[in-house]
């Protein structure tokens, strides 16, 4: 964890320097699973139906301060729910962000309210917020909250209720705490990274998560994006051998699927997801025991000066992670382009 924030304090200060002399049963998720040729659907598969609440654990509280923390964003996360929700039946106005995509008032609204919240929380709590413009630090700040209000805003405006609201916490440039929200399924996924991550649906019960085991080809399940799949997935997937695919929207929800093992991978071959897009889905899934890092399997360094995730992303079930990476190499050019 320290050697990513290390470097950026480093770098700021010898900045802030020169700047000084210069100037002085849950219900399982509505799912298909495309199989080449044909769409199955996911009950016809044993380990979508293996995801039985009774058999998971509950949450093991190791650390009051840091799940008193979650807990709170998880409530927010609701609260930036619901207010979506208003939004979500009625006329509003959309607008471009060009390559970035639509954005909606449910967006900014969403976006102002939980910068209120986090920062009255978390005063001395630095924010990087998707709909928000970008702060400048002297000095990297230890801790980061990064906050996507309306993760799927397509689906949002698609209407599909593929869409979620994503907040999470990064300490010393790693990822650590995570809480994704999906409004119209009232489903709440919340971890924190190596130490644990749970599942609230619309009952109240709250299960302990954990990733599948599945490592043969034939047998993974890749999360595909269900408005922008890149075409190099298909290339991907006939190297692999990786056959079935499940379509879904907002990155945290996709990872969800990971995390509940009805996947058990997500690649991002492009440069233009950012932290915001990241940080709360790798608590999650880190916390179930996946793995979480760029293409070249590096850690994902979390800083307020880079929010792109230049080198794309790779989320798998921590089993088949090095085998992927290796065996797509050959596919990807770095720096990746769109």
């Amino acid at each position: 964890m320290g050697d990513c924030y290390s470097r950026n304090v480093r770098n700021e200060r010898r900045s802030s320097n020169n700047h000084k002399r210069e100037k002085r049963k849950i219900p399982i998720q509505s799912v298909r699973v495309q199989n080449h040729d044909r769409s199955i659907h996911p009950r016809s598969f044993a380990g979508l139906d293996a995801f039985d609440p009774a058999s998971m654990s509950p949450p093991v509280h190791q650390d009051h301060h840091y799940h008193s923390e979650l807990d709170l964003i998880a409530d927010i996360a609701r609260e930036a729910g619901i207010l979506v929700l208003k939004y979500y039946d009625t006329t509003y106005t959309i607008e471009s962000k060009g390559r970035a995509g639509p954005v909606t008032e449910a967006d900014k609204r969403a976006n102002e309210l939980i910068i209120d919240r986090l920062t009255r929380s978390f005063p001395h709590d630095a924010i990087v917020a998707e709909e928000s413009p970008l702060s400048d630090y002297a000095v990297e700040p230890e801790r980061i909250w990064y906050v996507d209000p309306l993760d799927g805003t397509k689906e949002f405006i698609a209407k599909n209720g593929e869409f979620s609201v994503m907040i999470g916490l990064a300490v010393k440039g790693r990822a650590f705490l995570g809480a994704v929200y999906q409004p119209t399924a009232n489903r709440l996924y919340t971890g924190m990274t190596e130490s644990g991550a749970w599942l609230e649906a619309s009952q109240g019960v709250r299960i302990a998560l954990h990733v599948s085991s599945r490592q043969a080809p034939h047998e993974l399940r890749l999360a595909a994006s269900r408005s922008h799949r890149h075409p190099i997935l298909d290339q991907i997937c006939q190297k692999t051998g990786i056959t079935q695919e499940i379509r879904y929207g907002s990155v945290g929800l996709k990872i969800g699927l990971i995390a509940t093992g009805q996947a058990d991978l997500y690649i991002e071959p492009t440069p233009y997801t950012s932290a915001w897009d990241a940080c709360a889905p790798e608590a999650i899934l880190r916390g179930a025991g996946g793995r979480f890092t760029d293409l070249r399997g590096e850690a994902i360094c979390y800083s307020c000066h880079e929010v792109r995730n230049t080198n794309g992303l790779l989320a798998t079930n921590g089993i088949c992670h090095d085998w992927l990476i290796q065996t797509i190499s050959p596919l990807l050019a770095f720096p990746l382009v769109g």
